[in-house]
């Protein structure tokens, strides 16, 4: 087993403990991206979106469209349809990434 499915698997656990404590919050946005990006590491890039998506519909509920954490959800989803040759949408999220940067951090941020 390698090192991306053993922290898929305390993932997994953590994500379940939150939500049987806790119910779906925005914290758990960063546990969902964090199997995306465990998903994205494996080339299993499907699973990956999917687990994207719902940390970006999370943050989108509780955080709001100008969110830096927003921003972030789109810059992943775009990382990984730019993986996928997916132009497109790729650009469509890295777009949308950059705008909320831009407006959240100035042109002056090196991030």
């Amino acid at each position: 087993k390698n090192e991306w499915d053993k922290a898929i698997g305390y993932l997994e656990k953590a994500l379940k403990i939150r939500l049987d404590k806790l119910g779906e919050d925005h914290i758990n946005a960063n546990l969902y991206n964090n199997l995306g990006l465990a998903y994205n590491k494996k080339d299993e890039y499907d699973i990956a979106i999917a687990f994207y998506e719902k940390a970006l519909k999370i943050r989108l509920d509780k955080l709001g469209g100008d969110h830096i954490d927003v921003a972030n959800s789109y810059y992943s989803l775009g990382c990984i349809y730019y993986e996928k040759n997916e132009w497109d949408k790729a650009i469509g999220y890295l777009e949308k990434e950059l705008k909320i940067k831009l407006d959240k951090l100035g042109e002056d941020n090196i991030e």
